[in-house]
């Protein structure tokens, strides 16, 4: 089934503007988060998330069956467009990243979201 919508719960929230407001990060979307940009952009807003750098390219994931592109690929496509040196952490519950990228990555778990832990 193709999800149809993103929950985002308040405290995960709350972790996210932390990291944020702490790092001055920019946010990418990738996979099925993509088909909800300007949902997703105004609930940031509501956090004082206005940070949003963009989108990777791709066809959305939304089953394992769909997994057609290795997520590194689309994120380095990505930072292709950034400035030499640019720094970025990939937050992300899954973990098809390329070598180069996995010292970047802190997996989430997709039952319980970005939480303190």
């Amino acid at each position: 089934a193709k999800a149809t919508h993103v929950r985002l719960d308040d405290d995960l929230m709350d972790n996210l503007t932390r990291i944020v407001a702490a790092t001055g990060a920019k946010i990418v979307f990738s996979t099925f988060w993509r088909e909800f940009d300007a949902y997703l952009r105004y609930v940031l807003s509501r956090y004082d998330i206005f940070t949003i750098a963009g989108s990777t390219e791709g066809a959305p994931a939304t089953r394992l069956s769909d997994r057609t592109n290795v997520r590194g690929d689309e994120v380095q496509t990505f930072l292709g467009q950034c400035a030499p040196g640019c720094r970025y952490v990939i937050l992300d519950d899954r973990d098809d990243f390329l070598d180069e990228q996995r010292s970047r990555h802190v997996r989430t778990d997709p039952a319980t979201g970005l939480t303190d832990a």
